[in-house]
């Protein structure tokens, strides 16, 4: 399209449809701001152009509105603002690419950071110091660009005269977390925002924690290195053109005049209140009070602002503190599901200063930037988060982890990078055993730091190595979950642990007790090991003259390897210690396996094989067993050195270490004389047959390694269970065919044929699951190409196989390539299969009228239909290029699913530590044939937020030691300071403690849910809960009435005065309690959606209150409300014994020459006035920390 068409377009555009909106933004001043379906609308393939050309476009806008006579001068150019762009068109900021660049695209994301707002230059004059000429020059680059050269020749010399300058403003934008699969990170990209973008108004959308949705041109910019040089890599950024908050608040929900009805009627419910108590977190027993609380809390007070500008907070804080497994984090979790802005992190609290957002030092304005953390990023929402942290401060951070016992059974085997498949168990002890000093202790946990430590791992797409960050053991639950798959391979696992399974149309994460039978789950299609080359082997000293001379291989090669292949199989090892005698041997019936035996032995170890003939009734009578073997210490000393694994007895042998770690051709030849040794080939299938189940995973293992897909099934006979190892899948069949099996294996055609049978059917081992099909079915529809086969499964919602799949793709791709826009509308319009009435409709006439236009090429419309057919056929291929990738990048992955044959609670009789491996950030490894999670939740940057006056917070933590303790101050018990904890309005102690009664309704509780898992017994569902809580804070500010006020008062001077007459008595109260007693009272007043608080409201506020005081606000020593022992630590009764000690140690440095206490003196005086001796001790330790008492010499005292 030419630019003058391009002008002439959009002149229309702006005079005919954006008439009356470009009259108002030029009065006003401001930006034209249009849907897209306006311009789409107008003219398809101008909005098409504009898409491809945004820059050219834009410049047509600017001429096409100087151009136009508005009736009104125009103080300044009125820029042109696009939102609301299609789905098509916007784009997730992790699937940005090179093809984006220079396009009018969307994305969506949370601002992360924000700069402050700078000038830049774009435009300049410059005059010639030679002539005096003036050159005008348009800045567009990254750095100030000077002429090269005047007229008169000078190329130096110029002296800049004026300049044209905008504001800018540069902000960080991140994926959201909703938008996130399992395990990935946020991918951040920067934007730029210029002109009315950055006025004062508008700079209110712009709020670091806000999610918002941006339009605008995709562009780059060098990457540069050191003295400014640029790298041949480029970074990407969007020139905005548009930005809108797209996040709700709760005052943003969308409220229907039924829900009004419904939730008056709920309001006036008598039983309000412990409906409210039932419907949050139905699942968790119990907690009340808890419960209640945390009603009041979603409801919130009133917040008021005072004429001098003070505010004072209507959001209520509450930290819940107590035993773990006390289900702390479901509440959490689930609170925070239950806002639009809700968060759930795990993070640490280390001081109060450094709950701000983060300082980062802006790449922009060289200026340091506020980078929203995450209360910030909850700002107008809820903000649980759960202080799960026992480590030191400095390690916090990066430590902080642990959140329930989401691990696996010390016997579940990992396979490394290199190979080597270790059991998890003795694996992550002895690294620890190795590393002691370097395990960090949390509660009922222990982690360990490693490095150089690789596994395979995926983004379930391709398979590549990464490190192992940490390993950690925890203590083992009740109860494990064993979850067996169709690969034969099974996995034993907390409750709580995340597994991958396919499940809304995605790869997601699953906790185990939800794991269903007939699910289905990623696994690799391979595995991706990191082989050694040269293998060195260990050969033993001759220690005896007498030993048979036998030459040993330094090295691991093809002939040891299938010399070991029939050892495993078909061999035996024997020592006597007595005698000193010790024999190896391989015993067939086949003749070529004994030849080749024979002279492995003599090619291998340079001897020749005593030879034992006899009739075995296990073969049939019919054939002549031969044991061809070895009488040597040596040799046995050999293997049993080299090769453990294959000296045990049968039913416990595995594939021998060396082996996996070696490589491809090695593997084959260990796989090849095995198959000979311990193959079958039925009617059917083929694969090995062994007595050992450890075998069987190693044969698995190395056959994935060789990408050979098979699975692991028993047979179970007179004599014992056997395992069947077999090959599956047709493309695994013939690799196996060709590359395994020997050309001499009297089988090698049965299963030739076998391989080529399969290849004939349609696998339906290689599952793509239904959400898969069903798109492929859609494609289909599109083009009317579907037929019998995709209609059945369809029909039935049946999974399919990737090779159908493929099929139908490479029909599709044919019919696109069959597609010529030189064709004439009738031809294109079948090929592309379009609907004549949506022909009829972009044009604006009837069906029958299209018809009769394609058949004449003279029609006055025929080019417009050609036209029209044109760009619904192009948009028709884009978006099925599109989807076609999507499908292919499954198909044509390293992935391939397996469903769950058996899930089974396996009770835990001897289990200390279950364990578990942490890979970041990918979250998963590959072993057992599966793709596993490891486990952890891991919040990886601190908090680093304020306690912000529209962020309520949920906070959970556990006490240092393990459990609660009545008789500790809080401060004492939590890595928490002193300013945070005063912040909380509402502490509750959680306390885990055995009561029959309380148990037996928690046992029977659970079970019920375990039981009935689907019934849902709530007065409110989550929805209406939402909903209610919405409608109270938007449309209730309730005021204190008198009756009210008075409550509140009262309670508040009673108590505060109960003991006036000693100055020294605790305080109980303070005004921070008395602002928490307003919100209590207010938020109760809310959920009656009533306009005043009664002194009802205000005594539930005094009871929550009462309540949690009791629990962790009374001074054990007196039996009286301390608020001290909350906020300090140090009780009235502690400090007044403090007091006492140091008035004693006054009056005796006094009575002393030298000013010297003696402690033991010390504290005898002290007993004399009453007090404990083991109390004195303490306070006198604790004198000595806080550096108010020194000891000069051993035993004695002096005041500082």
């Amino acid at each position: 399209m030419d630019y003058s068409d391009v002008l002439k377009k959009f002149e229309i555009f702006l005079t005919d449809v954006c008439y009356n909106q470009l009259l108002k933004a030029v009065q006003e001043s401001t930006a034209l701001v249009i849907d897209y379906e306006a311009l789409e609308r107008f003219d398809p393939e101008l909005f098409d152009y504009f898409l491809e050309h945004p820059e050219e476009c834009m410049q047509a806008v600017d001429e096409a509105m100087s151009n136009i006579d508005i009736g009104e001068e125009v103080e300044k150019k009125i820029p042109l603002r696009i939102r609301n762009l299609p789905d098509t068109e916007m784009i997730m900021i992790k699937n940005l690419r090179s093809t984006h660049l220079s396009r009018f695209i969307g994305v969506e994301g949370l601002i992360k950071q924000a700069s402050e707002v700078r000038p830049e230059i774009t435009f300049t004059t410059w005059e010639c110091q030679s002539c005096g000429e003036k050159i005008a020059m348009l800045q567009e680059e990254q750095t100030l660009e000077k002429p090269y050269m005047c007229e008169c020749g000078n190329k130096r010399g110029f002296q800049l005269v004026s300049r044209k300058m905008i504001d800018v403003q540069r902000i960080v934008t991140e994926e959201s977390p909703e938008s996130l699969d399992g395990g990935q990170q946020a991918r951040k990209l920067g934007i730029y925002l210029k002109n009315d973008l950055v006025d004062p108004t508008f700079q209110k959308k712009v709020v670091p924690g806000n999610k918002v949705l941006v339009t605008g041109v995709l562009n780059d910019m060098p990457i540069r290195v050191e003295r400014g040089k640029e790298t041949k890599r480029r970074d990407i950024f969007i020139d905005c053109n548009y930005l809108e908050p797209i996040e709700k608040e709760f005052e943003d929900i969308e409220i229907t005049e039924e829900d009004e009805k419904q939730i008056k009627k709920i309001a006036k419910d008598k039983k309000i209140f412990d409906m409210l108590k039932k419907s949050i977190a139905p699942s968790i027993f119990g907690y009340e009070d808890i419960k209640l609380a945390i009603a009041f809390q979603m409801f919130s007070g009133v917040q008021k602002v005072r004429p001098d500008g003070m505010k004072t907070r209507g959001d209520i804080h509450i930290l819940l503190i107590g035993d773990p497994g006390a289900a702390k984090s479901q509440m959490l979790k689930y609170v925070s599901s239950l806002a639009p802005k809700g968060r759930y992190v795990v993070g640490k609290s280390s001081s109060g200063a450094g709950l701000t957002a983060a300082a980062v030092k802006d790449e922009f304005t060289g200026t340091w930037a506020l980078e929203a953390g995450a209360l910030v990023l909850a700002n107008g929402g809820m903000c649980a988060i759960d202080e799960m942290d026992k480590m030191d401060a400095t390690d916090r951070s990066s430590m902080h982890e642990v959140m329930e016992q989401q691990c696996y059974h010390p016997e579940t085997s990992i396979t490394l990078a290199d190979g080597r498949s270790v059991r998890i168990g003795p694996f992550v002890e002895s690294l620890m055993k190795k590393d002691r000093h370097k395990v960090y202790r949390g509660k009922d946990c222990e982690i360990l730091p490693v490095e150089n430590l690789h596994i395979q791992s995926t983004d379930m797409k391709s398979i590549f190595h990464t490190k192992i960050n940490r390993v950690s053991r925890h203590k083992a639950p009740e109860n494990m979950y064993r979850i067996t798959y169709s690969n034969g391979r099974i996995i034993c696992v907390t409750p709580e642990h995340p597994t991958f399974v396919f499940h809304g149309g995605r790869i997601e994460e699953m906790r185990a007790d939800k794991i269903q039978p007939g699910m289905i789950a990623p696994a690799p299609l391979h595995y991706k090991i990191t082989p050694k080359n040269d293998i060195l082997l260990e050969i033993p000293e001759k220690w005896h003259h007498n030993l048979k001379d036998l030459s040993y291989p330094k090295v691991l090669d093809t002939k040891l390897a299938r010399f070991l292949g029939y050892l495993v199989s078909e061999g035996h090892t024997y020592i006597n210690e007595r005698n000193r005698y010790a024999e190896v041997g391989i015993t067939n019936t086949s003749k070529y396996v004994l030849d080749d035996v024979r002279s492995l032995w003599e090619d291998v170890f340079s001897t020749v094989p005593n030879t034992l003939v006899q009739n075995s009734p296990s073969h049939g009578n019919t054939c002549e067993v031969q044991i061809l073997r070895c009488s040597s210490k040596m040799l046995y000393s050999f293997l049993e050195t080299n090769f453990p694994e294959v000296m045990a007895l049968s039913v416990k042998r595995e594939v021998p270490l060396k082996i996996r770690q070696s490589t491809q051709q090695i593997q084959s030849e260990f796989l090849r004389s095995l198959f000979l040794g311990d193959g079958f080939a039925d009617s059917e299938r083929f694969g090995y047959v062994t007595s050992s189940r450890s075998l069987a995973e190693g044969i698995q293992d190395i056959l994935l390694c060789n990408s050979i897909w098979s699975y692991i099934a028993e047979d179970v006979r007179p004599q014992g269970t056997y395992y069947k190892v077999i090959v599956s899948s047709k493309d695994s069949m013939k690799t196996f065919s060709d590359s395994i099996v020997s050309s001499y294996d009297q089988r090698a055609e049965k299963i030739r044929k076998l391989a080529a049978r399969s290849a004939s059917r349609a696998n339906s081992t290689d599952i793509v699951p239904f959400e898969y099909v069903r798109r492929m079915y859609s494609l289909l529809k599109g083009y009317r190409m579907l037929d019998r086969y995709f209609n059945k499964i369809i029909e039935k919602k049946q999974n399919s196989s990737k090779d159908v799949v493929k099929r139908y793709i490479s029909l599709i791709e044919k019919r696109m390539h069959s597609i010529s826009m030189s064709d004439t509308p009738e031809t294109i319009r079948k090929t592309s299969a379009i609907p004549v009435e949506a022909i009829a409709s972009k044009i604006g006439v009837s069906p029958s009228t299209i018809y009769n236009i394609e058949k004449d090429s003279s029609h006055k419309q025929y080019d417009t239909l050609l036209s029209t057919v044109s760009n619904l056929a192009r948009k028709k291929l884009d978006s099925t290029k599109k989807e076609l990738k999507t499908i292919n990048d499954f198909v044509f992955s390293d992935m391939r699913f397996l469903k769950v044959k058996d899930v089974e609670i396996v009770e835990n009789h001897s289990l200390d530590w279950v364990y578990d491996v942490t890979v970041e950030p990918e979250k998963t490894f590959l072993s057992e044939g599966l793709v596993l999670h490891n486990t952890v939740t891991v919040s990886k940057a601190s908090i680093q937020a304020t306690l912000s006056a529209r962020t309520i917070i949920l906070a959970a933590a556990n006490p240092k030691y393990g459990r609660f303790d009545p008789y500790t101050p809080i401060p004492d018990q939590i890595n928490l300071p002193d300013t945070l904890i005063s912040r909380f309005d509402l502490i509750f102690a959680i306390r885990d403690i055995p009561s029959r009664e309380k148990d037996t309704s928690l046992a029977e509780h659970i079970l019920r849910l375990h039981e009935n898992p689907e019934e849902e017994n709530v007065p409110m569902s989550a929805e209406m809960l939402r909903k209610y809580i919405a409608y109270a804070r938007t449309n209730c500010a309730p005021k204190l009435t008198k009756g009210a006020i008075d409550a509140i008062k009262e309670f508040y001077v009673n108590i505060r005065n109960q003991n006036s007459e000693d100055e020294k008595a605790p305080i109980p109260l303070t005004a921070r309690q008395l602002e928490a007693l307003v919100r209590l009272a207010e938020a109760s007043a809310k959920i009656r959606l009533s306009e005043t608080v009664t002194k009802a409201d205000a005594a539930r506020g005094i009871d929550l209150l009462t309540n949690c005081l009791k629990q962790v606000g009374i001074d054990p020593e007196t039996g009286q409300f301390d608020i001290d022992r909350l906020s300090s630590g140090v009780t009235s009764s502690k400090r007044n014994k403090i007091m006492d000690i140091l008035r004693i140690i006054k009056e005796m440095q006094d009575e002393s020459p030298d000013k010297l206490v003696n402690r033991e003196d010390l504290i005898s005086r002290a007993e004399e006035e009453g007090m404990d001796s083991a109390k004195v001790e303490e306070i006198i330790e604790s004198l000595r920390r806080d550096g108010e008492l020194f000891e000069p010499r051993p035993g004695f005292l002096k005041k500082v």
